[in-house]
């Protein structure tokens, strides 16, 4: 092969490999693009009258969004506990855009992981609807987040406010239990009853002011006492 030849081979070889580097980046952004277009494509949410006090949500916060089998870090997300939504903040932080349920897989942000729970035939199964997931081991602790929207009228003046109600279940075994005391939760657990009851004195929990904080660390006693780590 005479010394012409030699680089014109090897030109076609660099060519070649810059043209195939440019396809992996072409193929790689239209990748991201399609995804970033599922994510933020959907309903944008009505805005809550102004005379409502408060809002059924906090305020967005950056996490790490699992939808559609792809993982979103650093995407910003809130649930509206009223509409029992999750919503997007898209990456400009102009829109806000609804996530279908269907895809949503779950959302881990401000500490705790939230997902989309469908009625899965055990007794005692809670309504579908978003859930944050306390608590995943032997046993699981669910929390449910809903508002009520209560208004009174005086004359033409309304007032309108949101009202919280927090529910937690535990599911043992094939069974959901709602609970939300110590007692409620012993009985579900139905064995341990006096470690459970020493344990829980030792370590002060507070059911009342911290429910689901003392719920999961009462299962979580009951597991290690089951042998479970």
């Amino acid at each position: 092969m005479n010394y012409d030849l030699k680089l014109f081979v090897l030109f076609c070889l660099l060519a070649g490999g810059e043209l195939s580097a440019q396809n992996d980046l072409i193929d790689s952004y239209l990748s991201v693009a399609k995804n970033q277009a599922i994510l933020y494509t959907g309903k944008v949410p009505l805005p809550y009258p102004a005379h409502i006090a408060g809002h059924p949500y906090l305020m967005f916060t950056e996490g790490t969004l699992y939808y559609d089998g792809v993982t979103y870090p650093q995407t910003y997300v809130r649930l509206d506990a009223y509409r029992g939504d999750l919503v997007v903040l898209t990456p400009d932080k102009s829109t806000e855009v609804i996530l279908q349920p269907h895809l949503t897989d779950s959302a881990f942000f401000d500490g705790r992981l939230v997902f989309y729970f469908r009625p899965d035939g055990r007794k005692g199964c809670p309504a579908e609807g978003y859930y944050y997931r306390l608590y995943e081991g032997e046993s699981t602790v669910l929390e449910r987040r809903t508002y009520t929207l209560n208004e009174t009228r005086k004359g033409e003046e309304v007032t309108a406010w949101f009202g919280a109600s927090i529910k937690y279940y535990l599911r043992k075994d094939e069974a959901y239990y709602p609970v939300r005391s110590k007692g409620s939760v012993l009985k579900a657990l139905g064995a341990h009853k006096k470690e459970l009851n020493s344990y829980a004195k030792e370590q002060k929990l507070n059911f009342r002011r911290n429910t689901g904080e003392a719920i999961v660390s009462l299962v979580k006693a009951y597991e290690r006492l089951n042998g479970k780590p």
